[in-house]
């Protein structure tokens, strides 16, 4: 550092380039080793390549080998191993677990937690993925709230679905602006729309409610 202020670097190139940024933390091997720009400051890097493409980008958290090491953004955070990996330009995006919001790029104001979690959206906006495999396969989707184990896991360009309880609409697509409720409702649902399904195994063929 030269002209640099209030960092802390700790490990092998651990912000070897920070000159001028201020107020980096970056621990780890790598982490945070392309911070060089005045605008680069205010980030926290912990682990092996966290937050290694960052230069002019700030307020971003990365903790996990691999965190937001594509990342060319601003007001990030991503927790876990490969967590936000490929995120370059996407910003205010939280992710919490191993994979999770993997291939995130360019999409905005995610949120996913769990194993897996959106591990395969790219550039859909305003996703809410909250358990292990949640939206797994969501791509462009946007604007999704899955709740639970496997919700939603198969989803890949569908919007504007609410889902919450374990395997619920796991088996949907492309389906668009439905709302399930309960463990496995909506499970084989799969280009339907507009579609309300309270209840264990709702709208499941074969099933009571089926």
């Amino acid at each position: 550092a030269t002209t640099a202020n209030h960092n802390t670097h700790v490990g092998h190139n651990a912000g070897a380039s920070v000159t001028v940024g201020q107020g980096n933390t970056c621990i780890g091997a790598d982490a945070g080793d392309a911070i060089t720009d005045s605008n680069g400051k205010w980030n926290t890097a912990v682990g092996f390549g966290a937050l290694g493409s960052a230069t002019a980008h700030f307020q971003n958290t990365a903790v996990g080998q691999g965190a937001l090491s594509s990342n060319t953004a601003h007001g990030n955070s991503a927790v876990g191993s490969k967590c936000l990996e490929d995120n370059t330009s996407g910003s205010s995006n939280n992710g919490f677990g191993y994979f999770c919001l993997n291939s995130c790029t360019t999409g905005d104001d995610n949120v996913a937690m769990g194993n897996a979690a959106a591990r395969y959206l790219t550039t859909g906006g305003g996703n809410s993925c909250f358990g292990g495999q949640a939206g797994q396969d969501l791509t462009t989707g946007d604007t999704n709230t899955l709740i639970g184990r496997r919700t939603g896991q198969n989803i890949t360009t569908a919007d504007n679905n609410t889902a919450v309880g374990v395997d619920a609409m796991e088996d949907a697509t492309t389906v668009h602006t439905n709302t399930c409720v309960g463990s496995n409702a909506g499970a084989n649902l799969t280009s339907g729309s507009n579609n309300l399904l309270l209840g264990h195994d709702a709208g499941v063929t074969g099933s009571p409610g089926g």
